[in-house]
């Protein structure tokens, strides 16, 4: 046992004057900064499209069960969407008509709970009502533009 630790010790020993030998200098043009600036530009993206992800899907399950309104639903989706994922506000544009951001999240908003309506024959259909929520939510939104 002894001599395990021994030998442990010098090799702990060993590596730790290495290091301490070893001065390791990077030159500012062989672009190590960039790579781990850009590194960490990458993990804030997908951070922040997962915390996206996360709290989209929340909301469309939550107005799914009918616990927030259609309009509480897109405004959070679009609150959330500006502040982490701003790309999905773009591509909104191209996968749902609408005449503006919000239209367009509520049209896609209703077409994840029509997904989930159709996976679950228990309960009632929730489309139908949200229907009705998005002739509203449009009328109002006439009004404010």
């Amino acid at each position: 046992m002894a001599k395990i630790m021994i030998c442990m010790s010098i090799l702990f020993i060993a590596g730790f004057a290495t290091l301490k030998l070893i001065d390791i200098q990077v030159d500012a043009d062989s672009g190590l900064p960039n790579v781990v600036a850009e590194d960490k530009k990458v993990r804030d993206q997908v951070l922040h499209y997962f915390a996206f992800k996360q709290s989209f899907e929340a909301t469309h399950l939550a107005l799914h069960r009918g616990e927030i309104t259609l309009a509480d639903a897109c405004e959070r989706v679009n609150r959330l969407a500006k502040h982490y994922h701003s790309a999905y506000l773009l591509h909104i544009g191209y996968a749902e008509k609408g005449t503006s951001h919000e239209e367009r999240v509520a049209r896609n908003l209703i077409g994840h709970v029509a997904l989930l309506d159709e996976k679950s024959l228990s309960s009632e259909p929730r489309v139908p009502q949200l229907q009705v929520e998005l002739a509203e939510f449009l009328k109002n939104l006439a009004s404010k533009h």
